[in-house]
């Protein structure tokens, strides 16, 4: 026995077959397991840690990895619908468990995520002592969303965590329940006491009337001049000037560290300062432009503030500005650029950004019109990502139409709002292979033509039809299919009766409900035709979670052999133990899955 309790390598092939559960169970044993569960699997496999606190049960997702928050790139642009984070692989401890496990795994942990699902204010208050984040020495990253944030422990933060770079407070509120605010009740000399602090982002929630809640310039102005910050993201804020005061902000050095800058919506009085602030961040790579007034020119004078040779601007976001811009071309490092909501943007623009920008990679238009009249258009061959959203969409597929040499790089193209008119996706796009789209209309011009095509994803009826969708499964050499649509297929033709004979490439296929009960054996079908496809079924919790639903599951003789066990919002479940104990886990599904039913997500299976 001593021999194996010494042999560590046999311990850690043992013990990584056990749940998180078990191995807790095991951390009391005798210190051969604990050394090898903390510092051999845990050490590895849980040092990106991400924490959902519910009133009811701990949720740890596992291999999680966290990723900053981008605010310059919005909503997630491979995960429409939030189903990519609802279906990541979770496991579920009691709170007691999950305290243990996370001071017992606190010296691994580099990357630290804790969400809170409470509404109660004393629960929310007493979780912060739950997950002290600040014995986590070597804590890289930390972000805390909907939580209570004192600034007791921020100091606690600047006094243990003396590796800490990022922090991002995300819907986060103070002990009297009022948004997170700096220089309000969030503390700056206390974040100036985090020595290594480079990058901060607070994110606050909306207003009950829609709004966006405001801060002082001159606590903006003391941020940056007192964290020596290489990235500052503040979003749903807006800052406010000092209006009638005759002493003016200023900023009291050049802010040579500062990388990435997005200062949330600059009101009208603010407006003078922030061109100012721009004028001494020299090494800016990454800027975002929000504005209040929707008349806020862009012009000239910040084009060439933009344009300046020390200036390295990779990243660029504008939203609700008025363009006045004659040559985007001077900015010739730009890699992305996003519109958002702008006037004043012509087709002259558009030229210059697609044909001029020499290493541009990736153009999102949202909600922004194209004036002028459309002409021939030249695109750079470094373009490589294009997202258009927009009412006016057959003008800007006449200008996609007319463009004088093809699309050579594009890999991905999302078209969000409206059909794609004539062909040029097919006579533009050879190498196409991420490829989003209102309806499946345009699939009857590429089905045989996009042979490079790997992930397919439409989000409506229209034009959607059993044929279409059998054309899918059998023609394009795709990957993934994400059918993100609401509804049933309008054309019921062509229904297929089995699926034993299908073959295709594709590795997932997501479909709502609707689409799968609609075929339920097909669907079963193809993946005992196909051994390496997994299918995600989303839906309301009412779907997804009846009784009758399981247990018609349970009875298919159709489910394949290979389909031992099936996940239901991450959480996975054995079909045998579902069979034997039915009930008892169905009250165990429905309690740790009632954090997504009371925020009324969709909730996914995947099989």
């Amino acid at each position: 026995m001593y021999t194996i309790l010494s042999n560590y390598c046999i311990l850690k092939n043992i013990s990584e077959y056990l749940s998180v559960k078990d191995q807790l169970t095991l951390l009391d044993v005798c210190k051969s397991f604990r050394y090898v569960i903390i510092e051999l699997i845990w050490k590895v496999k849980f040092r990106h840690l991400h924490i959902y606190e519910t009133p009811y049960v701990s949720i740890v997702v596992k291999r999680a990895r966290i990723s900053a928050y981008d605010a310059l790139a919005g909503q997630d642009k491979d995960d429409t619908m939030g189903l990519r984070r609802i279906s990541e692989e979770k496991i579920y401890l009691k709170t007691k468990q999950c305290k243990k496990f996370f001071l017992a795994n606190s010296k691994n942990v580099q990357f630290l995520t804790i969400c809170l699902e409470y509404c109660d204010f004393v629960a929310r208050l007493s979780a912060l002592d739950t997950f002290q984040a600040h014995i986590c020495e070597h804590l890289l990253h930390l972000c805390f969303d909907k939580m209570v944030v004192t600034n007791t422990y921020v100091a606690l933060l600047g006094k243990h965590c003396r590796k800490l770079k990022r922090i991002e407070f995300l819907e986060c509120v103070c002990a009297d329940l009022k948004p997170l605010l700096p220089g309000d009740n969030l503390y700056i000399e206390g974040l100036a006491q985090i020595i290594q602090l480079e990058a901060l982002v607070i994110l606050t929630e909306i207003t009950n009337e829609g709004g966006k809640y405001e801060m002082e310039s001159q606590f903006l102005l003391e941020l940056l001049n007192k964290l020596n910050l290489k990235c500052l993201q503040l979003e749903n804020l807006k800052i406010i000037g000092e209006v009638g005061k005759k002493k003016t902000p200023r900023i009291d050095r050049h802010l040579d560290d500062l990388k990435i800058l997005d200062i949330g919506c600059i009101s009208e009085q603010f407006w003078p300062t922030f061109k100012k602030i721009l004028q001494c961040a020299t090494n800016l790579e990454e800027l975002s432009i929000k504005v209040a007034n929707c008349n806020t020119v862009i012009d000239l004078e910040i084009m060439e503030i933009l344009k300046s040779p020390s200036l390295n601007l990779k990243r660029l976001a504008i939203e609700n500005c008025d363009l006045q811009i004659k040559n985007f071309c001077v900015l010739e490092q730009l890699q992305e650029i996003s519109l958002s909501n702008c006037g004043g943007f012509t087709f002259t623009n558009l030229q210059e950004i697609m044909g001029g920008l020499p290493l541009l990679r990736r153009f999102n238009l949202i909600n922004t019109w194209v004036l002028g009249e459309i002409n021939h258009l030249y695109v750079s061959p470094s373009l490589q990502y294009i997202t258009i959203d927009t009412i006016r969409f057959p003008i800007v597929s006449e200008a996609f139409q007319k463009s004088l040499n093809k699309f050579e790089n594009l890999h991905q193209l999302r078209w969000l709002n409206g059909d794609i008119n004539d062909n040029w996706i097919i006579e533009k796009c050879p190498n196409l292979r991420v490829l989003h789209i209102p309806n499946a209309y345009l699939l009857r011009r590429v089905a045989f033509t996009a042979k490079l095509l790997q992930v397919f994803t439409f989000t409506s009826c229209e034009g959607l039809s059993w044929p279409v969708i059998l054309t899918l499964l059998k023609n394009l050499k795709l990957t993934r299919l994400n059918l993100l649509i609401h509804g049933l297929v309008n054309d019921p033709s062509g229904f297929p009766e089995s699926g034993k004979n299908t073959k295709t490439t594709l590795r997932t296929i997501t479909i709502p409900y609707v689409i799968f009960m609609a075929a339920q054996e097909f669907w079963l079908d193809l993946m005992n035709n196909n051994d390496y496809l997994k299918i995600i079924i989303y839906g309301s919790h009412v779907d997804l979670m009846q009784v009758k639903f399981f247990q018609h599951l349970l009875k298919q003789k159709s489910r394949p052999k290979r389909l031992k066990k099936f996940r239901i919002c991450g959480f996975r479940v054995d079909f045998q133990d579902l069979r034997l104990n039915f009930m008892k886990i169905m009250q165990q599904l429905n309690l740790i899955v009632s954090h997504y039913r009371s925020r009324n997500v969709p909730f996914t299976m995947e099989i």
